[in-house]
Order: C-alpha cells, then sequence, then structure tokens
C-alpha cells in the first residue's frame, strides 16, 4: 500500500538535512508536532521537514483533517502510512517509528534527496540549530578518545558531523543488554547474515568478504561496544545511505527484540541491533538533548549547560545569546517542577475556545533551591517517594526541573498561538491562568493518562476531560 504524501510550504535549497518523527494520528501528538516545528522555526533550523504519522484511517476524516492542517504551517511534509502498532499480534505502538519510516524511505514523494537524515521525536523542542558539523568544543562525550579513534576521529575528540558509516546518536542508559538476549536471541542470532543479503553475493568477491567481517566484528562486540557505540537514542542522525539501509533489520529486530524481551524500549534496542548488524558504531553524544532533570542522569552534559540564567522571571526561554552551551534539543519525557508532564496537556488544546497552558510563576527558578520548593524531584527519584533523594541532590534536581518547566511552557505556548492565529479566525481563548494544581500529586491540566473516550472522536464533543472544563 502506497502512503499518501503532502508538502507544506519548503525550503529545500536549505542545508542537505532532512528531520523525520514518526507519530500516530491522535490529537495527543498534534500539539506536539506544533510545538515542535515552532521551536525549529524560532531558532532558525534550516532543512526538510517530515511527519510520517500512522493509523489515521482509524479516526476517519477528523484525524486526516486534523493532521493536513500542519502543511499551513512552517516546513512540513506529511507521510501517511497504515498503523503498525499491533503487529504480529503484539500490542505495541513504538512499531510505527520503524515500519513508518521504512514506509516512507520506499514511497516518498518527493523522494528523500537530503545526505543526512536525522530522527527526532515529536516531543523534542528544539533550543539551537543542529549544523551537522558544530565545533568540536561544543560537543561533549564520556566515550574515551582511544575509542573514538576507533571509529575515524583521529584527533579522539567527538564530532557531530554525520558521514557515512559513522552515524550519530544521544546517549541514553538503556545499556547493552541486546548483546547478551536468551536464545534463540542471542548475538549471533542478529549478527548472521541472511538470506535476502546473502542473494546473487558470489562467494569470496569483495562484497562477501565484507559481509563476512562485518558478521565476524558483530559476534565480538563487547559490552563496552555496546555501551560506547550503540547505547544510543533520538536525535539519531544518519547518512542517508545507512539510513536506507538499516531500516529492514530495525524493524524485524525489533520484532524479535520484542520476542526476547517484551519491554517498551524493545525499538531502540532494534535500532542498535541493526546498527551493529551493518558495522555503524555511532558517535556517542552527551550534549544532544536534556530531559532528565536527576543529577547523574546518563548522557545529558548538565553541568555544561550551566543554566545559569532564569527563564521564569521575563517568561521566555533562554537562547544562546543567554547560554552559550545549550544543547539542540529539550526531550519532554519526564515529570517536571509544578507537576508538568505533556501527558498532563489536553489533548484538545489547539482548538479554538481551548485555554492556554499556564504562565510558571517568575520566582519559580529563584525558589527552587530550596528543598522541597517543588515535588518533582521527590517523585523523580528512581520511583524511591518523597525525602529519598540526599538534600544538595534534590536541591539541584529542583533547580534543573524549574529550569525546564520555564523553558517549556512558553515554547509550548508559542505553537499555540501560531496555529490558532491561523485557524481561528473568530479569534481564540488567550487565557493562560486557569490550571492550578492544589496538590504535588494532582495531576496537571486532566488526568495523566488519556482516557479511551478521547480518542474516539475528534469534532470537540468526545473528550470526557479537557481544557474548556478547568
Amino acid at each position: 500500500m502506497k502512503g499518501d504524501n503532502l508538502r507544506g510550504a519548503s525550503s529545500e535549497g536549505d542545508d542537505d538535512i532532512h528531520f523525520v518523527f514518526s507519530t500516530d494520528c491522535k490529537p495527543y501528538q498534534n500539539w506536539q508536532v506544533v510545538a515542535l516545528l515552532k521551536s525549529a522555526e524560532a531558532v532558525g533550523q534550516k532543512g526538510v521537514f517530515t511527519r510520517v504519522v500512522s493509523g489515521c484511517e482509524r479516526g476517519g476524516k477528523p484525524w486526516i483533517d486534523q493532521a493536513k492542517k500542519l502543511l499551513k504551517i512552517k516546513n512540513v511534509r506529511l507521510h501517511f502510512t497504515p498503523g503498525y502498532d499491533n503487529m504480529y499480534g503484539d500490542a505495541y505502538p513504538p512499531y510505527n517509528r520503524p515500519f513508518g519510516l521504512a514506509h516512507w524511505a520506499l514511497y516518498a514523494y518527493p523522494p528523500i534527496t537530503q545526505k543526512t537524515i536525522v530522527i527526532i521525536d515529536p516531543d523534542m523542542m528544539f533550543l539551537k540549530p543542529f549544523l551537522n558539523g558544530a565545533p568540536q568544543e561544543s560537543l561533549s562525550t564520556s566515550v574515551a578518545p582511544f575509542r573514538l579513534k576507533d571509529i575515524g576521529l583521529t584527533d579522539g575528540k567527538p564530532s557531530e558531523k554525520v558521514i557515512k558509516g559513522r552515524p550519530v546518536g544521544a546517549f541514553y542508559g538503556i545499556g547493552s543488554k541486546f548483546l547478551s538476549y536468551p536464545e534463540p536471541y542471542q548475538l549471533s542470532y542478529f549478527c548472521s547474515r541472511t538470506e535476502e543479503e546473502l542473494a546473487g553475493v558470489e562467494v569470496g568477491s569483495e562484497r562477501h568478504q565484507t559481509m563476512m567481517r562485518l558478521e565476524k566484528e558483530c559476534n565480538a562486540l563487547t559490552d563496552q561496544d555496546g555501551g560506547d557505540y550503540f547505547n544510543v537514542g533520538p536525535p539519531y542522525m544518519l547518512h542517508l545511505d545507512d539510513f536506507t539501509e538499516m531500516l529492514p533489520f530495525w524493524r524485524n529486530f525489533t520484532r524479535d527484540a520484542r520476542k526476547a524481551v517484551p519491554e517498551l524500549i524493545a525499538e531502540m534496542y532494534g535500532y542498535s541491533l541493526a546498527a551493529a548488524h551493518l558495522g555503524l558504531k555511532h558517535v556517542r553524544l552527551n550534549n544532544l538533548m536534556l530531559s532528565d532533570t536527576r543529577p547523574g542522569s546518563y548522557g545529558e552534559d548538565w553541568d555544561k549547560l550551566g543554566y545559569e540564567t532564569d527563564p521564569c522571571k521575563d517568561g521566555k526561554p533562554v537562547t544562546l545569546t543567554d547560554e552559550p552551551n545549550l544543547p539542540n534539543w529539550m526531550h519532554m519525557a519526564q515529570r517536571y517542577a509544578w507537576n508538568f508532564h505533556k501527558r498532563h496537556v489536553p489533548w484538545d488544546i489547539l482548538e479554538c475556545d481551548a485555554k492556554m497552558l499556564p504562565t510558571p510563576p517568575k520566582d519559580m527558578f529563584e525558589k527552587s533551591s530550596t528543598v522541597g520548593a517543588m515535588s518533582t524531584c521527590q517523585f523523580n527519584n528512581q520511583g524511591n517517594g518523597p525525602g529519598a533523594s540526599p538534600p544538595q541532590v534534590q536541591k539541584t534536581c529542583e533547580k534543573r526541573a524549574a529550569w525546564v518547566t520555564c523553558m517549556l511552557i512558553p515554547m509550548i505556548n508559542n505553537g499555540l498561538e501560531d496555529y490558532k492565529r491561523e485557524f481561528c479566525p473568530a479569534g481564540y481563548n488567550e487565557d493562560k491562568e486557569t490550571y492550578v494544581l492544589a496538590a504535588p500529586h494532582q495531576a496537571y491540566g486532566r488526568p495523566n493518562d488519556a482516557c479511551e473516550s478521547c480518542t474516539k472522536k475528534f469534532d470537540g464533543g468526545a473528550y470526557a476531560e479537557s481544557s474548556r472544563v478547568h
């Protein structure tokens, strides 16, 4: 089945970069896409953007029409695919990414021509532009210099420059357990060349020798190798040739990783295994994005950032002028100060009469140095509950959490305002002072997990709880 490809206003000549992100078609991710695209515009990010959206057929015309609205804003293309979130009888929404991207690579129109592919999540906000070759002094990695030399960085310093055969990824704390799955999914299973790969390849040919070398190197991977080169997550940055070669393996190995250990991050392990199969050792960077405010969180160089500038005081995001060591992205994957979490944002917030997000208190960042001033880090502390963190650790966490909240909310509101100016000709609700948290554990805006009724219709009347009733 071929997918529909739609194009919005595009900057075809702007840098050789194509940003792509996979979503389902539910309203929950629509507002995230609006905020992401606005954040990219705000920092002057060049390149082409594509949203690969899966499963719109389930919501019918209202869902499809809502997704198409995005074509009128920003530089974005839209590629529709079937829903893949229940493949092999396995109800697992992350299947949408490898399967959806494979569908896009095959049927994209116009075809993908940009040589650098950057795979991001829809809940990633741009803090500065990705330039595909930032000055090395601005980068951070915990991989030893001699290990970087092994992948072609002869000076032993990190680089975010994407070249064929050397992708780049953000350091995630997923580890290398994918190297030691139980039988029959042990490492040799993933390293062996498939019948499809070997078909038509003459034994002893240069191509065959390369394949056998890659298989041998894959089988010899150690936990150190897995951690240094394949312990990565979005943003994934690859050369177009590597991206297209990886896709069938990423898709199939995600299926196999789910069979080995049916866990949420199996799709990320599927990516790592596909990269290992093809010998695509990544440059693993620590400061591509920020997400987890807990001190000691994997792969996030908060110390390099500094986060000294107060974004709460003036109610606007910090820029490179204020913080020269900003990472490229903020990933909304945690719970932050004010108990803010992306799942607390009402799904109907793009509607014209829906209220905006509230403005954080101007003194939130200043007061965050007081232990217990926020509830966030008591609940972010490895699930150990209030009081489990040493006071100084909690202070640091609270300060970071306040910084993130005061960065994210204005960025989201900026995207909402842009969207509503375009699609609400009769005006829209500009109220931002509506959601009040009565207790630390109380959900922000509405219940933590979306109710079923919120996904069944998208006509403004099906939301059990929405931004219009608070």
